[in-house]
């Protein structure tokens, strides 16, 4: 596969120090600083400073693989301990083993059908596979696709499990327009992709025009019932229990923050500008929270990782 693939063992996050070469050597950052957290309408608001420790990249990991991102897209988990990565510019939805191998390609349209265009995300739910277009999904089965899922989705669909699949607006389609006070913020679906309920109320920006936009993100949904997300255009994640109550919001400083969103007449028409400071979320096997995150002015993009209580522990 083209491109860089940030891989982690399930082992070998848990360790420190060891001498082996091909383990990750976690560094304790000196100017750590213990994040500050305060109650809030029963959920806890925690703004990180600096991570704990950083972690020193290696090439050679041995044992059992979970892919996390690939050329900067979140592969979905799977329940196998794989992972399921939707290749926009193929067409098609790579499937990885639990040693990180390729075990499939998913690519192809059911009964003549117009194949999947450009995949832009994953899910797993029930056993089955989907391949994620716009407002369409394709569904595979036993590795097959076997048919379209054509509703009316109140966002993009991200990510699923036990059966659910999440939904939330999305950078790759949103419209100028703007959001109500009492809009949800993400959508539970079932596999049919009818809406199960809604989670969260939705920010207003000064702009009306960008509430869309503002509210864009990546979700992600875990084994028992939680649900994370990051909005795209500023450094916040939060998580949502199985019953939809909010845990904790977690914040993370930028090195340096890009302009705010702004219109421009570009191209004949009315286009935002804007730039992502988080471009995806997915789970590691260790059950911390990866979020790909926007670097500093011309520096690589880095892996912002929280624990389970929202506390930003390593990068």
């Amino acid at each position: 596969m083209p491109g860089l693939a940030l891989v982690l063992t399930g082992l070998a996050l848990a360790s420190c120090g060891r001498e082996r070469d091909d383990t990750p050597v976690a560094e304790p950052v000196p100017a750590y600083r213990a994040p500050t957290t305060v109650l809030e309408d029963g959920a806890r608001s925690i703004e990180n400073h600096v991570p704990r420790e950083r972690l020193r990249v290696y090439t050679e990991p041995a044992g059992r693989v979970r892919l996390l991102f690939l050329n900067g897209v979140a592969a979905a988990p799977r329940s196998d301990g794989g992972a399921a990565w939707p290749e926009a510019a193929g067409g098609r939805v790579v499937v990885f083993d639990a040693w990180g191998n390729v075990a499939d390609i998913l690519q192809g349209a059911p009964r003549g059908a117009a194949p999947l265009g450009r995949p832009l995300f994953a899910a797993e739910a029930g056993g089955r596979l989907w391949g994620i277009e716009g407002a369409s999904s394709l569904l595979f089965e036993s590795g097959r696709p076997r048919e379209w899922l054509s509703v009316e989705l109140p966002g993009l669909v991200q990510s699923g499990a036990r059966g659910v699949l999440a939904a939330a607006r999305s950078v790759h389609e949103f419209a100028l327009a703007p959001v109500l006070e009492q809009d949800p913020l993400l959508w539970l679906l079932d596999a049919r992709g009818q809406v199960l309920r809604t989670l969260g109320r939705v920010q207003l920006p000064e702009n009306a025009f960008l509430g869309q936009l503002h509210n864009a993100g990546w979700v992600v949904l875990d084994a028992e019932g939680g649900i994370y997300f990051a909005f795209a255009l500023f450094p916040e994640v939060r998580k949502y229990d199985a019953a939809g109550r909010l845990r904790w919001v977690s914040r993370w400083p930028l090195e340096a923050p890009p302009p705010p969103p702004r219109l421009s007449a570009r191209a004949g028409g009315i286009q935002p500008e804007f730039t992502a400071v988080q471009h995806g979320i997915t789970l590691g096997p260790d059950g911390r929270i990866y979020v790909l995150a926007r670097g500093a002015s011309g520096a690589a993009d880095r892996l912002v990782v929280l624990d389970q209580d929202g506390i930003w522990v390593r990068t």
